[in-house]
């Protein structure tokens, strides 16, 4: 048996920890990194010349809600059982919209946790003016 052989694992055989390993290391994280750079950091940073005081969350949310209007669309499509074959094209778009839709989750993470650090350093910067 070979060296490769006994250090691979059927994806079986990998744990839970191992699966979500392989599937943020290798897919996820380049893909949020690509589109990232890119995108030029416009989820988190965007430059909306339409509005006064553009914010990120909104944008986040509304693209969010594009893809799971286009995932609900693409799984009717895919699980439809009357269908004669599914399309593998139909699986490839279902997959680069679950992609998108942690894209952009990942940054509805980011953008959260930016207005939680905000409003700690808010709360604190008012209650040091009253002291």
């Amino acid at each position: 048996m070979s060296d490769n052989k006994q250090n691979t694992k059927e994806w079986e055989e990998l744990t839970f920890q191992e699966k979500l390993d392989v599937i943020y290391t290798h897919k996820f994280r380049p893909m949020l990194v690509g589109k990232n750079e890119q995108y030029g950091d416009a989820a988190l940073n965007p430059t909306d010349f339409l509005a006064t005081d553009p914010r990120s969350y909104d944008i986040i949310r509304s693209r969010l809600n594009e893809k799971l209007n286009r995932l609900q669309s693409l799984s009717s499509q895919v699980l439809n059982p009357e269908a004669e074959a599914t399309n593998l094209d139909h699986f490839a778009a279902l997959d680069d919209t679950l992609m998108d839709i942690t894209g952009y989750w990942f940054l509805s993470e980011i953008e959260t946790m930016r207005l939680k650090i905000k409003a700690v350093q808010d709360l604190k910067k008012s209650q040091d003016e009253i002291q």
